[in-house]
């Protein structure tokens, strides 16, 4: 995700990139920060209770949910059923979601699920009881779609799309779905039935696959089911889809990589085509290639089978975040034109490898920053320090200086500089290391130290932890 702070440095200007490495455990480089929040194994979240009892994430094998979206009641519905396993002495589980549950039934049996808050107090979560023991269990959960957690509803016309990016939610889907850690990656299926609609609904997805039954007309109403697949690879903060009335412009293509070719489709807002319709593809389709381009030669293989591309406006520069709702997914983006590459970079850090949890969140966000502002990055000499990881690992945000930090790698650009480093080396090692997995914050700081011979701690405790 981006939010928009200055002027976009145009993109064949790119130089070799930087990456950061969450904070090492170096011999006494992290006793301070440890106390305050114990970095925990990155398939691991757990917390005790007053009681003494351990809650861990539940973690998904696989998910599907059903929705019921009922266009002349205003209503939608939801029904998931997901295979789970729990850690061991484990007495409850844990999933964020922010919705309250109607029913809640484990492996055949009725159950109480609690609805509270998150450590940090931050994010909803749904506790459940569990046998400890590491166990498979299913988990089935009934509850309604409401309020503002159905972001990009509108029922007249009728239009309904995945959307995170206000920066409050903006790591994970916990608004439809129960979700654990964004480390978490399952295979998850999305079956949509609309009743009573005026007119049939054209869907746009980055689905792996996607089926649509037969439009059923009763009494000039219209019934349309649809089904999402996305694969394995999908982590949760990925799902897109938008349900619309209205026939965007699409425009498709196979992007020839180094590795192998990825299906790519662009899709145009109706009113930024208006009497400039072919200079706006072109322009968009080469921000895309290029983009890949420089991806694939420098850092690694594309992480995901195919690319869906929104562009939603034409605005430059600085925008009210009203208006700013730019995002990146598992396979897709919404952009305004000059955040495309932003937005790209993100299929690599922060959709292909992704923060562990919301500690590591700020790092795909300076890489993307440097790659937004890398020609020329001045080094920008001894700031104020800054906090730019959240110091809770439950927390589903991303702090808002973290989206204005990618100078912080020119700090590091500039140590590296004097010992011949290739930066460009480390960020493409940190990448196909992660890749399709997740890393935390140490694991960042340690691959940036691999090939430095000094020490970079001073660095992340002044402009990451905000230490004096």
């Amino acid at each position: 995700m981006k939010i928009f702070t200055g002027i976009i440095i145009p993109f064949l200007a790119f130089l070799p990139l930087v990456c950061l490495s969450s904070f090492v455990a170096v011999a006494g480089s992290t006793s301070v920060i440890q106390q305050k929040q114990p970095n925990l194994p990155n398939n691991e979240k757990c917390f005790t209770e007053a009681s003494g009892k351990k809650i861990c994430a539940g973690h998904p094998d696989s998910a599907t949910v059903d929705f019921v979206v009922n266009k002349a009641k205003k209503t939608i519905t939801a029904k998931a059923s997901l295979t789970f396993h729990s850690e061991l002495q484990s007495a409850k589980a844990f999933f964020f979601l922010q919705q309250p549950v109607i029913k809640a039934v484990l492996n055949g049996k009725i159950i109480r699920a609690e609805r509270r808050k998150a450590p940090g107090n931050e994010d909803w979560i749904i506790v459940v009881p569990v046998e400890p023991g590491n166990q498979v269990n299913k988990l089935e959960l009934e509850y309604n779609i409401s309020g503002l957690t159905a972001w990009g509803l509108k029922w007249e016309p009728f239009h309904w799309l995945t959307d995170y990016s206000d920066s409050t939610d903006a790591r994970f889907s916990n608004v439809f779905a129960p979700v654990a850690f964004e480390a978490d990656r399952y295979p998850v299926t999305y079956n949509f039935s609309f009743i009573g609609l005026i007119k049939p609904l054209n869907l746009y997805s980055s689905a792996f696959q996607t089926k649509i039954g037969p439009v059923i007309v009763k009494q000039k109403k219209i019934n349309q089911v649809y089904k999402l697949l996305f694969s394995k690879h999908n982590n949760m903060a990925g799902p897109y889809f938008e349900f619309t009335s209205q026939v965007y412009h699409t425009v498709t293509f196979n992007y020839i990589g180094l590795y192998q070719p990825v299906p790519v489709t662009i899709y145009f807002s109706p009113s930024i085509l208006k009497g400039k319709e072919e200079a706006v593809i072109r322009q968009a389709e080469n921000l895309v290639r290029q983009t890949f381009d420089k991806f694939e030669t420098t850092i690694g293989e594309y992480p995901f089978e195919k690319l869906l591309v929104k562009l939603y406006s034409l605005q430059n520069g600085d925008l009210p975040l009203s208006q700013e709702y730019s995002m990146e997914y598992t396979g897709a983006v919404v952009s305004r034109m000059e955040l495309i590459p932003h937005e790209i970079c993100h299929q690599w850090f922060g959709r292909g490898a992704s923060p562990v949890d919301g500690t590591a969140g700020f790092v795909d966000e300076l890489i993307c920053d440097w790659y937004d502002y890398a020609n020329p990055v001045k080094y920008p000499g001894k700031r104020k320090p800054v906090i730019i990881s959240q110091p809770n690992s439950f927390s589903l945000r991303t702090p808002e200086e973290s989206y204005q930090e990618g100078v912080f790698l020119a700090e590091i650009s500039h140590l590296y500089k004097h010992h011949n480093i290739n930066l460009s080396n480390i960020l493409k090692r940190f990448y196909n290391k992660y890749r399709l997995k997740s890393y935390s914050r140490e694991d960042f700081f340690n691959i940036l130290s691999e090939d430095y011979p000094g020490s970079l701690q001073p660095y992340f405790l002044r402009y990451v932890f905000g230490k004096k």
